[in-house]
């Protein structure tokens, strides 16, 4: 596919809600996902034909974020789920990320940190990790098998998913603050960018065999 340059966003307001805008080489087109949609937090993504899709918060009856939403434009129409309800923080600091199937999968933060995948009928939901700040994460697919990162009660850390249980590394041991890890993976090695205690950090494993310790600097 050709370059496509995309923005997803929230307008407040008379004709607020969660925007898309495309830009064709020209001018933006700019087209509303869904009216009213809170979508402080949300992330962007497209699938292998290029059709773009956004998971994103909103809120259901107060001021409190408590769904997870995910819009989906398959020949030219908007399709919008609700992935996630009920708690407070769903849709928090979302990340969305496509499988080579183009299965949509998402991490957000809440009463615990979630990863949420479509399984063709249903979502599918599990806890990454139970403390109740946990948050700030980053999704990345490794042949299928996710890996999370986010700032958790001790520090930052990344969990991968074996079988049916996540396995936690703390990269970071002290709880420190900071602002949204990003995690890539480029085939070989992932990459972890975060910010610890105001220092902007970067940290990199090649995982092609096994899972060697991580390398920071």
């Amino acid at each position: 596919h050709d370059t496509i340059i995309g923005i997803s966003y929230r307008v407040t307001g008379k004709n607020g809600g969660v925007k898309y805008a495309e830009f064709d080489g020209s001018s933006w087109t700019i087209e509303l996902v869904e009216k009213g949609a809170a979508a402080r937090y949300n992330d962007l993504e497209y699938d292998s034909d290029g059709n773009p899709g956004i998971a994103y918060s909103d809120v259901i009856d107060d001021n409190w974020l408590k769904v997870l939403s995910y819009a989906h434009k398959v020949d030219g129409t908007w399709t919008v789920l609700t992935a996630l309800t009920g708690t407070v923080g769903y849709g928090v600091q979302v990340d969305l990320e496509y499988d080579t199937e183009d299965v949509p999968h998402m991490v957000c933060g809440g009463d615990v940190l979630t990863y949420v995948y479509w399984d063709g009928s249903v979502w599918q939901e599990d806890a990454v990790d139970n403390y109740a700040y946990s948050g700030e994460p980053s999704l990345a697919l490794v042949d299928g098998t996710p890996y999370v990162s986010f700032l958790g009660e001790y520090g930052i850390n990344v969990a991968k998913l074996v079988g049916t249980t996540w396995v936690t590394e703390a990269l970071e041991t002290q709880w420190g603050g900071g602002f949204r890890t990003c995690l890539e993976y480029d085939g070989t090695n992932l990459h972890l960018d975060y910010n610890f205690n105001g220092i902007l950090k970067y940290a990199t494993r090649d995982i092609s065999s096994t899972d060697p310790p991580w390398g920071s600097s």
